[in-house]
Protein backbone atom coordinates (compact mmCIF):
# COMPACT_ATOMS: atom_id res chain seq x y z
CA UNK A 1 0.00 0.00 0.00
CA UNK A 2 2.79 2.35 0.73
CA UNK A 3 4.52 2.26 -2.27
CA UNK A 4 1.17 2.57 -4.20
CA UNK A 5 1.03 5.88 -2.60
CA UNK A 6 5.01 6.89 -3.00
CA UNK A 7 4.19 6.42 -6.94
CA UNK A 8 1.07 8.78 -6.81
CA UNK A 9 2.95 11.39 -5.17
CA UNK A 10 5.74 11.03 -7.16
CA UNK A 11 3.30 11.44 -10.54
CA UNK A 12 1.77 14.46 -8.67
CA UNK A 13 5.02 16.27 -7.93
CA UNK A 14 6.27 15.25 -11.77
CA UNK A 15 3.20 17.35 -12.71
CA UNK A 16 3.35 20.14 -10.28
CA UNK A 17 6.42 20.72 -12.12
CA UNK A 18 5.69 20.48 -15.16
CA UNK A 19 2.56 23.24 -14.62
CA UNK A 20 5.05 25.59 -12.81
CA UNK A 21 7.80 25.35 -15.48
CA UNK A 22 5.13 25.88 -18.17
CA UNK A 23 3.65 29.00 -15.64
CA UNK A 24 7.25 30.17 -15.98
CA UNK A 25 8.00 29.80 -19.55
CA UNK A 26 5.04 31.93 -20.16
CA UNK A 27 5.27 34.98 -18.02
CA UNK A 28 8.88 35.12 -19.33
CA UNK A 29 7.70 35.60 -23.22
CA UNK A 30 4.87 37.92 -21.70
CA UNK A 31 7.67 40.33 -20.54
CA UNK A 32 9.93 39.94 -23.63
CA UNK A 33 6.76 40.06 -26.05
CA UNK A 34 5.94 44.07 -23.77
CA UNK A 35 9.87 44.75 -23.79
CA UNK A 36 10.14 44.23 -27.90
CA UNK A 37 7.87 47.08 -28.46
CA UNK A 38 10.14 49.54 -26.27
CA UNK A 39 13.57 48.05 -28.58
CA UNK A 40 11.35 48.95 -31.67
CA UNK A 41 10.45 52.34 -30.40
CA UNK A 42 14.35 52.71 -29.75
CA UNK A 43 15.45 51.42 -33.08
CA UNK A 44 12.83 53.50 -34.92
CA UNK A 45 13.73 56.45 -32.78
CA UNK A 46 17.46 55.98 -32.99
CA UNK A 47 17.67 55.29 -37.17
CA UNK A 48 15.85 58.37 -38.10
CA UNK A 49 17.92 60.70 -35.33
CA UNK A 50 21.06 59.25 -36.44
CA UNK A 51 20.18 59.83 -40.31
CA UNK A 52 19.22 63.34 -39.26
CA UNK A 53 22.19 63.77 -37.72
CA UNK A 54 24.42 62.39 -40.82
CA UNK A 55 22.44 64.47 -43.05
CA UNK A 56 22.68 67.60 -41.39
CA UNK A 57 26.91 67.04 -40.85
CA UNK A 58 26.81 66.24 -44.57
CA UNK A 59 25.12 69.17 -46.20
CA UNK A 60 27.07 71.50 -44.01
CA UNK A 61 30.40 69.85 -44.78
CA UNK A 62 29.29 69.51 -48.21
CA UNK A 63 27.62 72.99 -48.43
CA UNK A 64 24.50 71.34 -50.08
CA UNK A 65 21.50 71.89 -48.11
CA UNK A 66 19.05 70.94 -47.78
CA UNK A 67 19.69 67.75 -49.55
CA UNK A 68 21.43 64.98 -47.75
CA UNK A 69 19.04 65.70 -44.80
CA UNK A 70 15.95 64.99 -47.24
CA UNK A 71 17.39 61.82 -48.75
CA UNK A 72 19.12 60.48 -44.97
CA UNK A 73 15.55 61.31 -43.29
CA UNK A 74 13.65 59.59 -46.23
CA UNK A 75 16.78 56.50 -46.21
CA UNK A 76 16.64 56.26 -42.46
CA UNK A 77 12.92 56.23 -42.40
CA UNK A 78 12.63 53.79 -44.86
CA UNK A 79 15.09 51.58 -43.15
CA UNK A 80 13.35 51.95 -39.63
CA UNK A 81 10.15 50.51 -41.81
CA UNK A 82 11.80 47.59 -42.96
CA UNK A 83 13.48 46.99 -39.53
CA UNK A 84 10.09 46.70 -37.72
CA UNK A 85 8.53 44.45 -40.89
CA UNK A 86 11.49 42.25 -40.23
CA UNK A 87 11.08 41.64 -36.30
CA UNK A 88 7.22 41.17 -37.12
CA UNK A 89 8.19 38.62 -39.31
CA UNK A 90 10.77 36.90 -36.88
CA UNK A 91 7.67 36.78 -33.96
CA UNK A 92 5.36 34.61 -36.83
Amino acid sequence: MGNKFNELEEKINRAEEKILHKDEKNLKNKYKFKYSFANVSYDLAGITLGSVLLGLFLDHYFETAPWFLISFVFLGTLSGLLLLWKRQQEKE
